[in-house]
């Protein structure tokens, strides 16, 4: 967008965006985040690494397969990644701040494997006996208790999409700020890439 700006000789752009964990938000003048006059005015704003992560997924996707797990009866996928993240913040208070990728389940492993290994992953000590017991306890919870967690692992996720949103429309108001044209359009279903949303702006050379 940058580029564009400032390249007289370009008329249009069409940008898909990706990769937003990697946006520089410790320098705007160089493209990264806000971009936009409009933020840079109302304050600091930063977004965590985990929230622009999310903000790389496809909702679509994920509710489909929610809904095919219930529709199922089969075992809520996310209900042990939401304990595990309960563990993992309690040892590392910058969690949110980071990109933490677990590795998936397995069929033959239990929770205590599970969250282990996604400990081990990234250098922070494994369970201690009580904890042991404690996701034994939360693994076995009543359907109420898994709902709770489902609840608030879907939440988290889903907030991803509010932070594509910021991030989209504060690139539209930059370009809109040096008197260019630009909107944003599905190009295709989300359903086939998470990725389907493109910035498309236009200017006049002279």
């Amino acid at each position: 967008l940058k580029l564009f700006s400032n390249n007289h000789n370009c008329s249009g752009i069409l940008l898909i965006s990706c990769c937003y964990l990697f946006i520089d938000e410790e320098d705007s003048s160089q493209g990264g985040f806000p971009m936009s006059k409009f933020l840079q005015r109302t304050g600091p704003h930063m977004l965590s690494l985990q929230l622009k992560e999310q903000a790389c997924h496809n909702a679509e996707v994920y509710l489909d397969r929610l809904l095919r797990q219930l529709n199922s009866g089969e075992e809520l996928s996310q209900h042990w990644r939401s304990i595990a993240d309960i563990f993992v913040s309690k040892r590392d208070p910058k969690y949110l701040e980071k990109c933490f990728r677990f590795k998936k389940r397995t069929n033959s492993e239990d929770i205590v494997s599970f969250i282990n290994k996604n400990l081990c992953r990234h250098g922070l000590e494994p369970l201690s006996r009580d904890e042991v017991s404690l996701a034994l306890e939360m693994s076995k919870s009543d359907d109420w208790e898994k709902w709770v967690y489902y609840f608030v692992y879907t939440v988290k996720l889903f907030l991803g999409v509010l932070g594509e949103s910021l991030i989209i429309n504060d690139r539209l108001l930059y370009l809109r700020e040096q008197g260019f044209s630009a909107f944003c359009k599905a190009i295709f279903p989300p359903k086939e890439s998470p990725r389907n949303l493109a910035i498309i702006s236009t200017k006049t050379i002279d």
